[in-house]
């Protein structure tokens, strides 16, 4: 069947799968929730059809992929597993086919994977095909692509339905504590990853458990800013807009390199993309010729400049995500006041981390919140938001989601805004721009 329906479209890998799925020939459609997402405009111009979830939707005449977090509950998946003749596969299954179908290179860890999967399609496709699939809802993917490049995420062991032939693990920092009770569990699972990968790893050697990670057989290449590294960045220098640093490759001096970006976070990045082409045996000149051609991924630092203002969209949601976001804002704005909005998803995150996320928001010279979504409560009924206000002390204000808030905030008047969630805070930072009339 040459048909694909897709329950839960608007999800930022279902999206990017969906666009895959039509570059390989499919007729795709499917369902989501009626609000406007920033997933659903690749769609849209792609003519992909998308319904409102009805089990009306469910008519037996296409194959159906089923979002990860939807379960025989929702009524589209009910009806799905109420016709036996319907053929289906949840996400990770199918996404784990088309890996099995490719040379393939997972790239997991805790922070960096969306950047890191966008770098390292970047730097592949100058030498070959290359398809990717992002966590920013893009993904591309043709029958005759030598590689594919796929972002895996370890959320409830999703990324151990995968064998990739490479991997890259940017770093291990306990995350999703929803799922995983500990780190020890966490890394447990990034271990089993580990062993799963066929051909080679390459590693982030700058964090201490990465290097307790058993490698089995595989082809191993650390990367990273110290020198113990089989591929590091020294004599680093970073103005407002760029970073330039020579380029080391198992103890060899390749040159000067410059990159259009800030943030020490990004270069180890990069340098894994460096790593994992070196491993595919892409030559020296080949990657300086294209070190710089990336030009950045959705809702990951996006950056809006006008006179008086400057608005920034980021996905960071783990205190260590919000942290370097804030320090990259500095070096790319020295001189201007960074004042920082951020929307919760996860109750359960915060609740384990609360003075991290103190910590880190308190870094910017001006820290807002906004609420949690209505639904995020039923992880723990008993947390509120008086609890989290109180658990993020007098120096961090709330704003109220509504005209309120966007007035309190035109009140800081110039200034770096910069917006963090993986939830919908972009469209507050519109309303901003609409109110301060910042309009592009």
């Amino acid at each position: 069947m040459n048909k694909l329906y897709f329950i839960g479209i608007k999800g930022s890998g279902m999206s990017a799968l969906a666009l895959i799925c039509q570059d390989l020939g499919y007729e795709v459609s499917g369902s989501d929730v009626p609000q406007v997402l920033f997933t659903q405009k690749k769609l849209e111009e792609r003519n992909i059809p998308i319904f409102e979830f009805s089990s009306d939707n469910i008519k037996g005449d296409a194959d159906v992929i089923i979002g990860a977090s939807f379960d025989e509950t929702h009524a589209e998946v009910a009806a799905v597993f109420a016709n036996p003749q319907i053929k289906y596969w949840y996400y990770y299954d199918y996404l784990a086919k088309l890996i099995s179908e490719h040379v393939s290179i997972s790239v997991a860890g805790s922070h960096g994977k969306t950047t890191t999967t966008g770098m390292l399609q970047t730097l592949l496709n100058a030498n070959a095909s290359t398809g990717y699939l992002i966590g920013d809802g893009n993904g591309q993917l043709f029958q005759e692509s030598e590689y594919f490049v796929v972002e895996s995420c370890e959320y409830k062991d999703h990324f151990l339905h995968y064998e990739p032939d490479y991997a890259i693990i940017t770093n291990i920092d306990l995350d999703h504590v929803d799922y995983f009770k500990d780190i020890d569990q966490y890394f447990d699972s990034f271990q089993q990853f580990v062993k799963q990968v066929k051909k080679g790893a390459v590693l982030y050697g700058d964090d201490p458990l990465i290097q307790k990670l058993d490698t089995h057989n595989l082809k191993v290449l650390y990367y990273g800013l110290n020198e113990s590294n089989d591929v590091y960045a020294s004599n680093i220098e970073i103005d407002a807009h760029q970073t330039h640093f020579d380029l080391v490759i198992q103890t060899q001096n390749k040159g000067r390199m410059f990159v259009n970006f800030v943030g020490l976070h990004n270069l180890k990045n990069l340098l894994g993309s460096v790593a994992i082409a070196i491993q595919l045996g892409f030559s020296d000149e080949l990657i300086k010729d294209h070190i710089n051609d990336f030009k950045g991924v959705n809702r990951r630092f996006v950056v809006e400049e006008f006179e008086n203002h400057v608005y920034i969209d980021d996905y960071a949601h783990h205190p260590t995500e919000i942290k370097v976001t804030i320090e990259a804002a500095r070096l790319r704005f020295p001189e201007s006041k960074i004042v920082v909005v951020y929307k919760p998803d996860r109750v359960s995150r915060i609740q384990y981390f609360e003075e991290a996320f103190k910590e880190a928001l308190e870094t910017a010279d001006r820290a807002f919140v906004l609420d949690f979504p209505k639904d995020a409560y039923k992880e723990n009924p008993e947390y509120s938001l008086e609890k989290f206000l109180k658990a993020m002390g007098n120096k961090i204000t709330y704003l109220f989601d509504n005209e309120l808030g966007i007035e309190t905030l035109a009140k800081e008047e110039e200034a770096v805004y910069l917006f963090v969630s993986p939830k919908d805070i972009y469209k507050f930072k519109d309303k901003l721009k609409e109110h301060l009339g910042d309009l592009s």
